[in-house]
């Protein structure tokens, strides 16, 4: 009977499944070094003629990609609002997907924005920035999965 087990290391070399195994992973840069978190279900050990499951890996240091990330901006609503909002969001050159807004009878905005941007390191200067907007009292990434709560703090 086998226990499925979470293992965290720094490698450059991941072992491939076999057949029925099952192997999901979360894989993010931290530290400059290669962190891997992976859930097996099953982990034989590695037999000497099964060297071949030994697939080199290493980080895509080029960023010609975009960055998609989905943001909430509360405020308490006034003309010119989203306007100063949408302003902010160009000034940042990211490229908006799709965007909701909804105000509350009590004046209270609440607006939606999921967006393209070349660089996520640049996220938090936007979001800096719209929380310096006059009557915006709060920014934030939304986690993706969950529509309600606000990415957790950076570490």
């Amino acid at each position: 009977m086998s226990r499925a087990s979470t293992t965290s290391w720094s490698a450059s070399r991941v072992v491939a499944p076999r057949y029925r195994e099952t192997v999901s992973s979360a894989l993010s840069p931290a530290d400059g070094a290669c962190r891997c978190t992976a859930r097996i279900a099953r982990t034989p050990s590695l037999a000497a003629d099964e060297k071949e499951r030994l697939i080199e890996v290493e980080w895509d240091e080029d960023r010609t990609g975009v960055f998609v990330a989905a943001i909430e901006v509360k405020a308490l609503d006034r003309t010119r609002l989203l306007a100063d909002v949408a302003k902010v969001m160009s000034e940042h050159h990211v490229s908006i997907i799709s965007s909701s807004t909804h105000t509350t009878p009590d004046r209270v905005s609440r607006m939606r924005f999921e967006f393209e941007l070349a660089d996520p390191e640049h996220l938090d200067s936007l979001l800096e920035n719209l929380r310096l907007l006059d009557s915006v009292y709060d920014a934030y990434r939304l986690v993706p999965g969950r529509s309600d709560a606000p990415a957790p703090a950076p570490r």
